[in-house]
């Protein structure tokens, strides 16, 4: 068998995987976004390979509804088994952890940032915030990949006087992803149309609730109580954010009914992202593939 990722191809997919045909090897993909106009000008030339890989896989996971929506508009319609199953998580080294004691409101963004307002938004909601006499902070952990990224988070944070409120931790491994995730009581996760974001999973299997918007894979993730989605426009040719306010007032609803809100982000974790179901249904799957 050979297992591929769509985001992580190894070099000469194609060729590969026509090797693999000849040889009687059957080729599974696992599929997690395509490009489109929003993302890029050259998603069409980035969708061709991923087209022929689609021919040539012998089985297909989505990673979410919402890739396999993506995929049907702009690679191709299954042409062999498929199933929608999302990534999983180890519910034993994500948990909740302590909660903070001194009142403190704790938003992360984590990941990696390829578009400012995945940071500059939460920047500004810290701000709107500690005027309104709230008593918030904000952690930025992740790679910051966008243009003049640097200087333009430290102009802004200097800009509104927060550098008390913000600490910028930068990129960060797998192996102490949930220290970060147990240092945060909100998670802050803004990017438009995310097929199935990890970093979405972890927090919700850490006890931390997910701010977001209604786009991508995150409303299937996060559902209604383990977190609040926003409204924005259903859009391939061009991004969109919710507005600070709105990000501002979801912070303090969940902070009012935080317990219900942490509760049900661990419970939504175990049922959904746990390894061992996503092992038994990739042991279906296989067993009726290689037989």
């Amino acid at each position: 068998m050979l297992y591929l990722v769509s985001s992580a191809l190894p070099p000469f997919p194609i060729i590969l995987s026509r090797w693999a045909k000849s040889n009687g090897v059957k080729v599974v993909l696992n599929q997690n976004g395509v490009a489109y106009p929003a993302w890029t000008a050259d998603y069409e030339a980035i969708n061709t390979e991923l087209r022929e890989l689609f021919v040539l896989a012998d089985f297909i996971i989505y990673q979410s509804k919402f890739c396999k929506k993506a995929a049907d508009r702009y690679v191709d319609k299954p042409q062999c088994p498929w199933k929608i199953l999302f990534n999983c998580v180890d519910l034993e080294k994500f948990k909740p952890g302590p909660q903070d004691d001194n009142y403190t409101i704790r938003l992360l963004v984590a990941g990696t940032h390829y578009q400012a307002e995945r940071v500059t938004y939460p920047i500004e909601v810290v701000h709107k915030l500690r005027r309104n006499g709230i008593n918030v902070t904000l952690e930025i952990a992740g790679r910051l990949r966008w243009e003049n990224a640097k200087t333009e988070v430290a102009t802004l944070i200097e800009q509104f006087n927060l550098g008390a409120s913000i600490r910028i931790t930068g990129p960060y491994s797998q192996a102490s992803a949930p220290l970060v995730f147990s240092r945060a009581d909100i998670l802050m996760h803004l990017k438009y149309k995310d097929p199935c974001p990890n970093v979405a999973i972890e927090a919700l299997a850490s006890g931390v609730p997910v701010i977001g918007t209604m786009s991508g894979g995150l409303p299937e993730l996060v559902g209604v109580r383990a977190g609040m989605l926003l409204d924005v426009v259903d859009d391939w040719d061009q991004m969109h954010y919710a507005d600070v306010g709105e990000l501002s007032q979801a912070v303090e609803n969940i902070v009012d009914m935080y317990s219900m809100y942490t509760e049900a982000a661990r419970a939504r974790a175990e049922l959904l992202f746990s390894a061992d179901h996503w092992i038994a249904e990739h042991e279906l799957f296989l067993d009726e593939l290689l037989s």
